[in-house]
C-alpha cells in the first residue's frame, strides 16, 4: 500500500483503488505520532473513536489493534499497518493520540461532516483513545 505524506499531510495514497478498500478492510499509516486511519466507509453517527488490543491467533505474537467507533469495529492487523505497528500501553492504560479518519466521498455522497483533502478523499480529525484492557467511555448500567 502506499502512502505520500508531505509532513504531517498525507498528499496520495492508493488504498481507495485496492483490493483491501474493496473487501472492507481499514488500513493504518502511523506517520509523527498521528494516527491515519483508511476507512472503507464511516458510520453515519459516532462520537468516540478507540483503538484497542484484541485477542488475535494469526497474529504473529497473539494479538492486533482494532478500532472501535461506538461499537463499529475495523481489525488493524499487522498485514493492514504501513510501517511500524504501534506498541500498546500497559495493561489497563490508555494514551491519546491524534487520529485522522480518512473515506471516499465519490462513493458516498452524502457524508458531509467530512472536509475534503483531494480527488474525493475526505478526513475528519478526531481524539483517539489508544487503550490496552479496557474500553473508555462505557459506563456499565447500573442494576435495577
Amino acid at each position: 500500500m502506499k502512502f505520500i505524506f508531505d509532513g504531517h499531510v498525507l498528499q496520495q495514497t492508493d488504498y481507495y483503488e485496492s483490493t483491501a478498500f474493496t473487501r472492507g478492510q481499514a488500513w493504518l499509516a502511523l506517520h509523527d505520532r498521528v494516527w491515519h486511519i483508511m476507512m472503507p466507509g464511516m458510520p453515519r453517527h459516532w462520537g468516540l473513536a478507540q483503538v484497542g488490543v484484541v485477542e488475535a491467533q494469526d497474529e504473529q505474537d497473539g494479538w492486533m489493534w482494532c478500532l472501535d467507533l461506538e461499537g463499529q469495529e475495523y481489525p488493524l492487523p499487522m498485514a493492514q499497518i504501513h510501517g511500524e505497528r504501534p506498541r500498546p500501553p500497559q495493561r489497563g492504560g490508555y494514551w491519546k493520540r491524534c487520529g485522522i479518519l480518512y473515506h471516499c466521498n465519490t462513493l458516498d455522497a452524502d457524508r458531509a461532516a467530512f472536509g475534503a483533502v483531494s480527488n474525493g478523499l475526505q478526513s475528519k480529525t478526531c481524539e483517539l483513545w489508544v487503550t490496552n484492557g479496557g474500553r473508555v467511555g462505557y459506563k456499565p448500567m447500573a442494576r435495577q
